[in-house]
């Protein structure tokens, strides 16, 4: 995938190229081909990635050991989060002639990570972590239940916003983003959570913005991303 990569990035780089030259569109793309194949035949070049090698085969050995199509047998990547630097990957596909990086290409939900979007709005709106709400089995909101994983509620039915974080329990995030919250006897009987409460589905989208998300590693799309403004953008929608 590395030499595929930088196959593409050298026949990118040679048609822009071949086209600030003056060539059309055609002719640049078939320059740009024999230029980058030329620049690879003569090698000399020294290409630097992020991967670590003992967590390349870890991930590798683990991924090895589940059924394709699986966790992370599915397409796994494993970023440091001091920099965002990917230190692992895997693709893996049931048919083995298929050449496609489900790590890098594959279409997926942000997930659970926009749970921490949530909860960063909700700090810089002045709302402290150790807040706590009601933490039922599931919330209904907009004619669907939203449950939590292991579909029980939380001990005592309340769970503190630092303690929803680390357990990414899905109904209190959903209350958090739509400033409602459930009766934990009746989860599907909402009430507001306080009077001009600050932090809604459109803060939250706009807050992602602000902290880079965009779609510009998508083939085909540009900033800004698409962020659907409703309380299940909480759980990456």
């Amino acid at each position: 995938y590395v030499v595929n990569y930088v196959r593409d990035w050298l026949v990118a780089w040679q048609t822009q190229v071949a086209i600030l030259d003056g060539l059309d569109s055609k002719a640049a793309a078939k320059q740009g081909h024999t230029m980058a194949e030329a620049m690879l035949a003569r090698g000399g070049m020294q290409i630097v990635t992020s991967i670590d090698a003992s967590l390349q085969k870890q991930l590798h050995d683990a991924a090895e050991a589940e059924k394709p199509g699986q966790g992370l047998a599915n397409g796994t990547v494993i970023m440091d989060p001091r920099s965002g630097a990917v230190v692992a990957m895997y693709s893996n596909s049931p048919r083995d002639s298929e050449t496609y990086n489900y790590a890098l290409y594959a279409d997926r939900q942000v997930g659970s990570i926009m749970k921490t979007v949530v909860l960063a709005d909700a700090i810089r709106s002045g709302i402290s972590p150790m807040s706590v709400l009601p933490a039922p089995a599931y919330v209904a909101m907009n004619g669907s239940r939203v449950y939590n994983d292991d579909r029980t509620a939380a001990p005592g039915c309340k769970l503190s916003l630092a303690q929803a974080i680390a357990r990414s329990n899905n109904p209190v995030f959903m209350e958090l983003i739509s400033g409602k919250m459930a009766s934990c006897k009746n989860p599907a009987v909402l009430k507001d959570i306080e009077p001009d409460y600050p932090i809604s589905p459109k803060s939250v989208a706009n807050l992602a913005r602000q902290m880079g998300a965009d779609d510009s590693l998508v083939p085909g799309k540009s900033n800004p991303a698409e962020l659907p403004e409703v309380p299940s953008l909480a759980l990456g929608v």
